[in-house]
């Protein structure tokens, strides 16, 4: 990074998601380090990463550019660093350090890539789903090893593959707010997390989008990645998610009202097919003109627990909306069905 471009940094003048400002302090300094770790770990996991910058603090008037004095930069060696760093992390987090000399001072810039389970998801189209409390309770779960537990204990299992999927034989990755896991099997890639506030967030890739990766489901002549989206699939797993959103919404995770947020992403000219081999093919043509579909929910607990299979229903049907189709309501209380029946 040049001068120039440190600067262009820094005129945003405040942190955001992927920029952070630290003191420019010795690594031996716990509450320093600690936080220092957490932002790591936070962009490590968010779209595209972002950077920790040390020597700059945020002033009643602005940024104030202190930088990092000789005696502090050594304790901020990349190698240290990273081994300190990544005994909080599984999977491993990737930064690269540099220093940067600026109006006389010098800076410490940690740029930490974005994790790599995350990066495969989303390099094809995938679903990002959150269900959560409406009203905000930092911790509704206290002990952290509940979260894992709690999930296992709702999650539903209508196809043979659980939503969320719980591995039995890996460890769950702990953190100081959330507990999770990471799959990376077959043509199933996902990845989510449990929060102590009751929210719980998901990535899950298109099983379609991925079985060139898969021994189960290998492609067939037609298949191109990123082309289609099964109407079985996500009626399903639209169902799955509902459910285990009424699910929680029993738990201590859950309250009077739940957020319910679906969306898919890398949409644009995929086409919807029928993958159910005992239905007709669907009409050609109902494709999807934009980037990204979002359908968002705000319902009582008490009708989520009541009828969590109409709210997934009427959430696609204003998915399939987006793909240039009028009617589908039938069609999806049809598929729902079977998929029930199995």
């Amino acid at each position: 990074m040049t001068a120039e471009e440190f600067g262009d940094l820094l005129s945003v003048g405040h942190e955001t998601v992927s920029l952070e400002f630290k003191p420019g302090a010795k690594r031996e300094n716990g509450d320093l380090f600690h936080r220092v770790v957490r932002g790591v770990l936070a962009m490590a996991n968010a779209r595209g990463g972002g950077r920790i910058v040390l020597g700059v603090e945020e002033g009643t008037n602005g940024l104030l550019l202190k930088g990092v004095p000789v005696a502090a930069r050594a304790s901020w060696n990349y190698d240290d660093v990273s081994a300190a760093v990544n005994a909080y992390a599984d999977p491993y987090v990737h930064f690269d350090r540099e220093e940067i000399k600026y109006k006389n001072r010098t800076f410490i810039i940690l740029r930490v890539h974005e994790d790599e389970v995350l990066v495969d998801i989303r390099k094809r189209g995938y679903w990002d789903l959150e269900v959560r409390p409406v009203t905000f309770r930092d911790v509704r779960i206290e002990k952290r090893t509940d979260l894992v537990p709690l999930v296992d204990k709702s999650r539903i299992t209508l196809r043979g593959w659980d939503f969320p999927h719980v591995p039995r034989d890996e460890q769950p990755i702990i953190d100081k707010e959330w507990a999770g896991h990471y799959t990376d099997w077959d043509h199933h890639l996902e990845a989510w997390r449990m929060y102590r506030s009751g929210q719980f967030v998901m990535l899950s890739g298109v099983w379609y989008d991925w079985r060139d990766h898969s021994g189960w489901w290998p492609p067939d002549a037609k298949w191109k990645q990123g082309s289609r989206l099964g109407v079985y699939e996500a009626v399903a797993l639209l169902t799955e998610f509902t459910r285990f959103g009424a699910n929680l919404a029993a738990t201590d995770a859950g309250d009077e009202s739940m957020y319910l947020r679906v969306k898919l992403v890398n949409t644009k000219d995929r086409e919807l097919y029928m993958d159910l081999n005992t239905r007709l093919p669907l009409w050609e043509g109902r494709r999807a003109a934009v980037d990204a579909i979002e359908v968002e929910r705000e319902i009582a607990s008490e009708n989520l627990l009541a009828q969590p299979d109409e709210v997934a229903r009427k959430i696609a049907v204003e998915f399939f909306e987006y793909f240039n189709w009028e009617n589908p309501a039938t069609l999806v209380a049809e598929l729902q069905g079977e998929l029930l029946r199995r």
